[in-house]
């Protein structure tokens, strides 16, 4: 997702919420990547997928074109832990993939191609940060607390890491739900959040939201 456009006001915000941290990436190219973690993904789903190597990062939205049960691990209790693995195909222009892998993977080559394939198999560890998009309409309280308007409600018990995707910009943030509600002729719970954390990069454009959006 590129930082450098800002939309207008009538461009809505999109909410990802995380899924789980840190899955491995043990191959990559401009067009998907390969990916393996204890948890599991629905194949024909596309999700966000927040790419980390050695301080680099970037977003891409992909799909899951399979996935399946790999192995199973025995953890510290000696009960079997299982561990999934698949492929995602990334849903952008190979353009923008193929630029940000080169300053993701720049300290991180040669490393090895598998013969016949333009996947590389990094020197180093490769992670992937998995978010997926929830059905809801985003607005802002006079105190900068957002509200969020879903078919599920947001639990106050916990804190939630979620990705705000405004046009092509985005920011993660991470915060607490200080209020649910939902009336009685309405499907949709209403979530008020409170942020208390925020990416420094995203302190901008968190605030060029609010100030885009009416006030409740």
């Amino acid at each position: 997702m590129s930082q450098h456009s800002l939309p207008g006001p009538e461009t809505p915000v999109t909410v990802f919420l995380a899924c789980f941290k840190r899955a491995l990436v043990p191959d990559i190219s401009p067009v998907g990547m390969g990916l393996q973690t204890p948890h599991t993904l629905a194949v024909g789903k596309n999700y966000l997928f927040q790419i980390h190597c050695q301080g680099h990062t970037f977003s891409v939205m992909g799909g899951v074109v399979r996935w399946s049960l790999s192995e199973l691990r025995p953890d510290d209790t000696g009960s079997s832990v299982p561990l999934y693995s698949g492929g995602i195909e990334f849903d952008i222009p190979r353009s923008y993939t193929e630029q940000n892998l080169w300053h993701l993977l720049k300290e991180n080559s040669p490393g090895e191609k598998r013969i016949g394939s333009p996947r590389i198999e990094p020197l180093y560890q490769v992670f992937a940060d998995v978010f997926e998009a929830v059905d809801s309409e985003v607005g802002f309280l006079a105190n900068g607390d957002l509200v969020f308007s879903a078919p599920r409600p947001f639990d106050p018990d916990g804190e939630w890491d979620l990705i705000l995707a405004w046009g092509e910009r985005h920011v993660e943030i991470v915060g607490r739900v200080v209020q649910v509600s939902k009336k009685d002729n309405q499907s949709a719970y209403l979530s008020v959040l409170e942020v208390m954390k925020c990416e420094p990069k995203g302190e901008e454009l968190l605030n060029r939201m609010r100030a885009s959006f009416p006030r409740s």
